[in-house]
């Protein structure tokens, strides 16, 4: 319970100062790390509107796998041994470049201020780091049936049996913490 309050109290003061000030509230928001399922090696768990399944791609090394006329593209992230890895995706047609992490599009130096604010409270394996490219902000409930993880409205379940997953920063996206 305690680091349960530590880690909201955390999300809400200085990693949202953190993204606002390098501008990125709109953008990302901060993920809950938890598993939804098994799956194969081979297999990526990719978001297509509302519903995330396991989608067979093969070569597991690469960040964006081509697919359907579309592009299998990196949604969340989270630092392991101090590198942000992908561990969510989603399909897109839209896309025939998908933004890096590295460079120019996301500031190197807010990448590193998040993965050291997140190791230095022992929450690296905790939290994680969400592309809000393709949230609906009216489908705020993840429920798991079988292989697929459905997005589905926030009435559904009671507000007391509910388990924040994730933080938005950003008015026009969301709720702000």
């Amino acid at each position: 319970m305690a680091m349960e309050k530590n880690a909201v109290s955390t999300i809400a003061g200085p990693i949202r100062q953190l993204f606002l000030d390098h501008g990125v509230h709109e953008r990302f928001g901060i993920a809950l790390l938890h598993k939804h399922m098994d799956i194969a090696p081979t297999e990526r768990l990719v978001k297509y509107r509302h519903t995330s399944v396991p989608w067979k791609v093969g070569n597991t090394n690469v960040s964006i796998v081509d697919k359907y006329e579309g592009k299998v593209l990196p949604r969340s992230f989270r630092f392991m041994d101090g590198n942000l890895v992908r561990y969510e995706f989603k399909y897109s047609r839209e896309h025939t470049e998908h933004p890096s992490l590295q460079g120019r599009d996301v500031d190197e130096k807010f990448l590193k201020e998040l993965r050291d604010m997140l190791a230095d409270r022992g929450f690296d394996q905790l939290l994680g780091l969400r592309d809000l490219d393709q949230r609906d902000p009216e489908m705020g409930v993840e429920v798991t049936e079988g292989k697929a993880n459905i997005m589905m409205p926030r009435c559904i379940i009671p507000e007391s049996e509910l388990v924040p997953a994730l933080w938005v920063f950003g008015g026009r996206r969301g709720r702000q913490v």
